[in-house]
């Protein structure tokens, strides 16, 4: 997934071609709900210009991680001069609620950039808090199986010979 922070930094930076970089966002989200645009005379296909356009981007928000976004702003970074948008989005892990919320922030030469980014930057850390929780899952299973085992059918050699020694 470090595809999305090198997409995310390439929103705050590369001023290059828009489309390319929208398709790759597009392609990189699996956006298949997006709607597409056929070019003119030609049979190709594009994604909505995610970089260029506000709405384009907002929806894509949306889409990807909602349920669960709490709030998302838009502003003027003024801490280093020229100012730029900048955008942020606090949101909700997956069944969690009140003060357990997490939040990105980014900014880019324009809003649209500065939304793309910072949903590519909290989309990564979702999927980060996601693999961590399936890890300690996972661990606290293993852990629970070999606690039993341990416990069941190798007793504990320091335990045995304690109470030996009592008697």
């Amino acid at each position: 997934m470090s595809n999305l922070l090198e997409l995310a930094q390439r929103c705050e930076t590369d001023m290059s071609s828009p489309y390319g970089l929208s398709s790759e966002i597009g392609e990189a989200l699996n956006d298949h709900a997006a709607q597409r645009y056929e070019h003119p005379g030609s049979q190709s296909e594009s994604w909505p210009n995610y970089v260029y356009s506000v709405d384009a981007a907002m929806a894509l928000v949306h889409r990807k991680l909602c349920p669960g976004i709490l709030d998302m702003t838009v502003t003027w970074d003024t801490e280093q001069p020229p100012a730029e948008p900048a955008a942020s989005i606090r949101w909700y892990p997956d069944g969690k609620c009140g003060k357990h919320w997490h939040a990105q922030t980014s900014g880019a030469p324009t809003a649209a950039r500065a939304i793309c980014s910072v949903l590519l930057k909290a989309l990564h850390a979702r999927d980060l808090q996601k693999a961590a929780a399936k890890a300690k899952s996972r661990n606290a299973q293993r852990a629970k199986s070999n606690y039993k085992s341990d416990t069941i059918e190798k007793p504990d050699e320091r335990r045995v010979k304690i109470l030996v020694s009592d008697f």
